[in-house]
């Protein structure tokens, strides 16, 4: 199996699971990066939560997940149209700011 390989200093490891915060079923490649230039690129060149493949480093990607230290802050399954946030009132505002459409449901 093909394991991703970026160049980027964001990027920490990979690790392979049948289990992610987002889906279940097959074997999937985790690709751990701390929050840094690949997230903010990410998420300034993304208009629509559920607009995929996300592009890093040439690879195709279709769920995101992003931690805060052990907390999930955004979880995206864009093929299944679902997205989960656990966003303190600040973390959200810096959200907002970055106009990608979503629809918040408690």
């Amino acid at each position: 199996m093909k394991h991703f390989n970026a160049k980027t200093t964001d990027f920490l490891y990979t690790k392979f699971t049948r289990v992610t915060p987002v889906t279940k079923g097959p074997l999937f490649e985790m690709c751990y990066f701390i929050i840094g230039d690949i997230f903010k690129k990410l998420m300034s060149n993304m208009s629509k939560l559920f607009v995929y493949p996300y592009q890093i480093e040439g690879t195709e990607f279709e769920d995101l997940i992003f931690y805060k230290e052990e907390r999930i802050i955004l979880a995206i399954c864009a093929h299944e149209h679902f997205a989960y946030m656990d966003l303190e009132d600040d973390e959200y505002e810096e959200f907002a700011k970055l106009n990608i459409l979503h629809e918040l449901k408690e």
